[in-house]
């Protein structure tokens, strides 16, 4: 039993949400790391503040048991977070704890003259790095109007008191912890934006150098492209033409400016073009397959040509088809030769049975 309770503090403390942040969302994972401090912080505050609070005479343990109730919503909201999952969810129930937290303070703690409002400028700037500017003006409007209602109810000892007053040993010593935890507090967001800000100028430099070799690589692709003697033809997937090199201009007549965006099909195929060969190929492509096969087509002034065909198709990481990048090589004196020797040895068959009947004729004769 106490082993498995090691386990799950481990993978609490592991940050297991942290770890599932994909690490190219560098603002989430520094929203996280951000919380984690802050859940963290206020709850070991909240929890060693309460067990002080209770040597002092307030005629009732409010404050004592009060502290000790946000010391545990801030440990079950981390905690939790590990089940829902819903980073969102808990940066709010953390920030709106911590606010009721310090106002729980000003109430014991001399209302408008309680050092720990200094607490407030920390939870304005954590609210705009968690959840956006949007509620930062709005933690800003509700401390302002906390600060205002404590302004005017300060002078009630019916509503407001300073355990601290008995005592200016106390006194001073709050005063002390405060600033110096709210310097800390501000220095450790200061910290966080410094480093959010370094990294994601890391991320741009590393993006840019990666952006950079790619470009080189294009470069040199599209001119391995544009100068190789295979016709080169990139569509998207309904095979309208985006991109073809000089190699098919001068294998089809046409011009990369007057056939973008016409469908590649309809510009080759014709009459001539065999069917079952296209429907083959279509069955292919659908398979997400590539094909290979001998067409022939049509030239832009009339006449066909045969061409060695392959053809690719170009899938997104959802599995897609996006794009085809076919390849074309001109076989149309190969294919002229092949049909001159199929029709040669026709003839030579045709004159070989003729032969061997006439030499039968002469045998009955």
């Amino acid at each position: 039993m106490f082993g498995k309770l090691i386990r799950k503090i481990r993978k609490v403390l592991s940050w297991g949400i942290y770890k599932s942040i994909p690490e190219d969302d560098l603002l989430e994972r520094q929203r996280y790391k951000l919380f984690f401090t802050f859940s963290i912080t206020c709850f070991l505050l909240c929890f060693a503040e309460s067990f002080h609070a209770m040597s002092f005479d307030t005629g009732n343990n409010i404050l004592g048991a009060g502290l000790q109730t946000f010391a545990a919503i801030f440990l079950v909201n981390y905690t939790w977070l590990q089940r829902h999952k819903q980073l969102r969810i808990s940066y709010m129930v953390c920030l709106a704890t911590a606010f009721a937290c310090v106002h729980l303070f000003n109430y014991y703690y001399g209302g408008i003259r309680n050092a720990g409002n200094f607490y407030y400028l920390f939870m304005i700037i954590a609210t705009v790095i968690l959840l956006g500017n949007k509620q930062g003006w709005i933690m800003l409007g509700l401390s302002v109007i906390n600060m205002v209602y404590f302004y005017f109810i300060s002078d009630n000892p019916e509503l407001v008191s300073n355990v601290l007053a008995a005592n200016p040993s106390d006194l001073n010593q709050d005063f002390l912890f405060s600033t110096v935890m709210a310097v800390i507090a501000i220095a450790a967001l200061s910290n966080s934006l410094g480093s959010s800000k370094n990294i994601v100028i890391e991320k741009i430099r590393e993006s840019q150098e990666i952006l950079a070799i790619k470009n080189k690589e294009l470069q040199k692709l599209s001119l391995v492209a544009s100068k190789t003697d295979s016709a080169v033809i990139i569509t998207n997937s309904n095979f309208e033409i985006n991109w073809v090199n000089d190699a098919f201009q001068r294998l089809s007549g046409y011009e990369l400016s007057e056939i973008a965006g016409k469908s590649s099909q309809d510009l080759l195929h014709g009459t001539a073009t065999d069917f079952a060969t296209i429907q083959f190929m279509h069955q292919r492509l659908n398979a997400k397959e590539t094909f290979v096969g001998e067409l022939e087509q049509y030239h832009k002034n009339g006449s066909t040509f045969w061409s060695q065909v392959s053809i690719t198709p170009i899938v997104d990481p959802a599995g897609e088809i996006v794009e085809f990048i076919t390849l074309q090589d001109d076989i149309t004196e190969r294919k002229i030769a092949e049909n001159k020797i199929r029709d040669y040895l026709k003839d030579l068959e045709k004159q070989t049975k003729n032969w061997m009947n006439l030499h039968m004729w002469f045998h009955m004769i």
